[in-house]
């Protein structure tokens, strides 16, 4: 059975850049990858240095296209389903059947999404419902925006998004929210509407209203909704790897070069950075993948 230095569980942005910095450094590198990218419902990734705008499947396509050149990394399109550590190596069980090993392994699976089950949001995720200002805020300015508390903490993000837009609802869907910060909203323009939520409004991909428990409709032309995720597979589990508990979700706990704490296992992108972004999930590969390479 083949030994590579390295198996990459995951080959979205995160995971081919370290696998770039990794096949440059001409370390026999396999990825396993089941092609289903977080963002993959977004018609574009802004921020993106070189790539402002472009679809997130085709930056992901163009960059597969570019780590083909290398001839030590190799892409397999499977699902990584099982992790054992074999003191020394590890092994991954694909959905295939088949059995690789590795003497180390980089985790960049990422985390899914746990949407709400309202009516109409899953059309419109990724969108004109999305998680972040930075991502689309730009393309929404001045709108009519709005955003959904699921938790206390959130609130703080209604404030952020004063600078994308004035024209600002918040939907606080039966969350208890302090008071003062609520005040201190209102002064500034924002609208507050308590009620529940009970579905989303409009034709495929675009919202055209929030729908309230009493039949109230509230006009909207973008919707923030900060979910909660969770990893996309078992492997970290099964390896052991320790994790951090946060209000919207489990981060693997790693040191600055990604390291887990299972010797020899790293992390880069969404499982182990909270700036869930496709820039700083490449720029966390890159990190991961140099300090995996060289020799310590």
């Amino acid at each position: 059975m083949s030994l590579y230095d390295v198996i990459i569980v995951g080959g979205s942005f995160a995971g081919i850049s370290a696998a770039l910095q990794l096949g440059r450094a001409r370390r026999k590198v396999l990825i396993l990858d089941k092609k289903s990218p977080r963002n993959r419902a977004s018609r574009a990734s802004h921020g993106v240095l070189g790539f402002d705008g472009f679809s997130p499947l085709e930056i992901l396509e163009r960059s597969h296209k570019q780590l083909s050149t290398y001839s030590s990394v190799t892409i397999k399109n499977v699902e990584a389903k099982k992790a054992e550590n074999l003191s020394g190596k590890f092994a991954i069980h694909t959905a295939d059947g088949v059995e690789y090993h590795a003497s180390k392994l980089i985790l960049a699976s990422g985390v899914v999404d746990q949407l709400p089950p309202l009516p109409g949001l899953k059309e419109k995720w990724g969108n004109t419902v999305v998680n972040c200002p930075y991502c689309h805020g730009y393309e929404f300015k001045d709108q009519r925006t709005g955003i959904v508390i699921l938790h206390p903490e959130q609130i703080d993000m209604a404030r952020l998004l004063l600078e994308w837009s004035k024209d600002l609802i918040i939907f606080t869907n039966g969350v208890e929210v302090d008071n003062e910060k609520i005040s201190e909203l209102q002064a500034m323009g924002g609208t507050i509407e308590a009620g529940l939520i009970k579905g989303l409004n409009g034709a495929g991909e675009t919202i055209e209203s929030v729908m309230l428990e009493g039949g109230k409709k509230v006009n909207l032309d973008i919707l923030y909704l900060n979910t909660p995720v969770k990893m996309a597979n078992s492997i970290a589990l099964d390896l052991g790897c320790a994790i951090e508990e946060t209000k919207n979700c489990s981060y693997l706990k790693v040191n600055h070069d990604g390291l887990t704490s299972i010797p020899g296992v790293f992390a880069a992108g969404d499982l182990a950075d909270s700036s869930h972004s496709v820039s700083h999930a490449i720029g966390n590969g890159c990190r991961v993948g140099i300090a995996v390479s060289t020799p310590k």
